[in-house]
């Protein structure tokens, strides 16, 4: 009965022996493990792509939000210009409606000297004519009235 342990046995481990030849661990999922391998791998690759442009898009948009608070300062100080062109033009138009006024005065006036010279050169040949001399007084008419600005009116700013 010990031989036929014995031989049990012998019979046993050659049998597992040869069964674990054939049913080795490696072979049977080796092909598993290669294409589980490979899957980690390609995952792997495209978590470092994915990260590489996060961080890239991170760049860009803190690139982007810089240009933007410039264009947004650009566009106040624009806007700010465009307001002191504003207060500008109302000067310039204040000052032009002035210096119009100012220039028909002066021009009334020459007309009035104008006259007043040729009256008197008429009058200076009667008066030879005659015995008493008339004096004539030119008459001017008023001016219009203007309004006269101060600088610190027209330029708080600058005169301060």
């Amino acid at each position: 009965m010990e031989e036929n342990v014995d031989s049990l046995e012998v019979l046993v481990d050659q049998s597992a022996h040869e069964l674990s030849q054939r049913l080795q661990l490696n072979q049977t999922t080796s092909s598993s493990l290669c294409a589980w391998d490979n899957s980690v791998s390609q995952c792997m690759k495209r978590m470092e792509d994915l990260a590489t442009k996060a961080v890239e898009s991170h760049n860009q948009t803190e690139a982007l939000q810089s240009m933007l608070k410039s264009l947004r300062d650009k566009e106040e100080e624009l806007q700010q210009t465009f307001a002191k062109i504003d207060k500008l033009e109302a000067i310039v138009g204040v000052v032009n409606d002035t210096y119009t006024k100012v220039c028909q005065s002066v021009e009334e006036m020459e007309k009035t000297v104008y006259n007043s010279r040729s009256q008197k050169s008429f009058i200076r040949l009667k008066a030879r004519s005659s015995s008493t001399p008339d004096i004539i007084q030119p008459y001017f008419p008023p001016p219009q009235s203007v309004d006269i600005y101060k600088t610190r009116d027209l330029f708080p700013k600058i005169t301060d």
